[in-house]
């Protein structure tokens, strides 16, 4: 039996067997991209070996960013209704802001046929919004519009035209505390 080539170079890789951290991203080599043109041989091949390098790098941990993504994704949603239930929209957690982002979203109801879609857009006074196909995000600002002022989507338009909140969760990093002085 053969030996698979794949599994003899994947067991040499100069991996680290745990996620890349900054101090990883800090050791890389600098090339000097000053001159174009004046790389020597040398640094050519050094700078391909090291893009190699991080390319194996990203193909092995490829398994892990997936889990790890999969798991974000499931934790999305209970956080989510949680932060909901709670009226919670950021708050901070070990130097980072977690906050809920709204998107409001609008496009055509599947169940509507187009020619009765755009009637109803232009009957509306929204046939600007109408090309060969709508302009979604215009069409969805306008009904963002419509619930932030508390106003129900007309009735000729509800049945041809579907609207959604969603909410996402985002990360970013949290400000600094400044220190209170006492007197």
């Amino acid at each position: 039996m053969t030996a698979d080539p794949d599994e003899a170079f994947y067991a040499n890789l100069d991996v680290p067997d745990r996620p890349v951290t900054d101090e990883d991203i800090e050791q890389l080599p600098v090339f000097d991209d000053e001159a174009p043109g004046d790389d020597s041989p040398a640094d050519v091949l050094a700078m391909a070996d090291e893009y190699a390098r991080l390319y194996r790098i990203s193909k092995a941990q490829k398994g892990d960013l997936d889990a790890t993504k999969a798991a974000m994704a499931d934790l999305d949603a209970k956080l989510q209704e949680a932060m909901l239930e709670k009226g919670s929209t950021s708050f901070n957690v070990n130097g980072n802001t977690v906050f809920l982002s709204r998107e409001i979203r609008a496009n055509k109801n599947p169940a509507v046929d187009e020619n009765t879609f755009y009637e109803r857009l232009r009957a509306a006074g929204l046939g600007d919004f109408v090309t060969k196909t709508v302009s979604a995000s215009r069409l969805a600002g306008w009904a963002r519009e419509l619930i932030d002022a508390d106003q129900p989507i007309p009735d000729d338009l509800a049945a041809v035209i579907n609207v959604h909140q969603m909410y996402k969760v985002g990360v970013r990093k949290a400000p600094a505390r400044r220190a209170v002085r006492k007197s």
